[in-house]
């Protein structure tokens, strides 16, 4: 069960939906329990810096 609240967490952020949103169908009164649920993998924060501007 914590595999699919997780996938359906981290898949709503990934599609730049605000952490608001899940919290309430997970059940959680706190965003810092969703936060837990959804924290950046490693591939997560390389797409990230890689989508950064650069100078060239």
């Amino acid at each position: 069960m914590c595999t699919l609240r997780h996938t359906f967490a981290i898949n709503l952020l990934r599609q730049s939906i605000d952490i608001v949103v899940p919290t309430e169908p997970m059940g959680h009164a706190r965003l810092g329990t969703t936060r837990r649920h959804t924290l950046p993998t490693h591939g997560d924060l390389e797409a990230a810096v890689a989508m950064l501007p650069t100078d060239q």
